[in-house]
């Protein structure tokens, strides 16, 4: 169900606007979208921050997650989900090379509580999400370890169309 952001508190909103300005920068315009999604969205009741970014060309992890750090002060812990526009617009039950969850599992978590902060084009998450179907799951685990949820990005390589 599409959420507005109101109900995120504001701490944790910060935390999520760090993001938004550091990621599209850092992928030079493949950030298709990005959801916040989970309790934090429907009720502000939670500190953990659920964040998908839809990334053209993705090849990193699928998922990773943050305790606090230095760079990104947080209550909760930040876990980050990364899907490829072509996973994010035709959710499957495959695992990719990488994968600990399917990308429809995932999208059946999104699709119960979810806010949109950022896509590319105008209405393009909106319409992905109002056009599709997922059943309810239960929750993703194993997420992959890694320090700096600002700098993460910098890590990952994305794989240049040679067209």
């Amino acid at each position: 169900m599409l959420y507005s952001s109101t109900n995120i508190p504001y701490q944790e909103y910060r935390a999520i606007s760090e993001l938004m300005n550091a990621h599209p920068q850092e992928l030079n315009g493949s950030l298709r979208a990005l959801i916040a999604f989970g309790e934090i969205v429907a009720t502000g009741e939670s500190y953990d921050i659920h964040l998908l970014e839809v990334i053209s060309n993705w090849q990193g992890p699928r998922y990773v997650s943050y305790a606090s750090t230095e760079a990104l002060p947080l209550r909760g812990r930040l876990n980050l989900y990364f899907l490829t526009p072509e996973e994010f617009e035709h959710p499957t039950t495959l695992l990719s090379s990488g994968q600990t969850v399917s990308s429809l599992e995932l999208m059946r978590q999104v699709k119960q509580a979810y806010a949109i902060l950022l896509e590319s084009p105008y209405d393009y998450a909106q319409q992905v999400m109002s056009g599709s179907d997922y059943f309810l799951s239960e929750t993703i685990g194993g997420a992959e370890e890694t320090s700096d949820p600002i700098s993460f990005l910098k890590q990952q390589t994305l794989v240049r169309s040679s067209s």
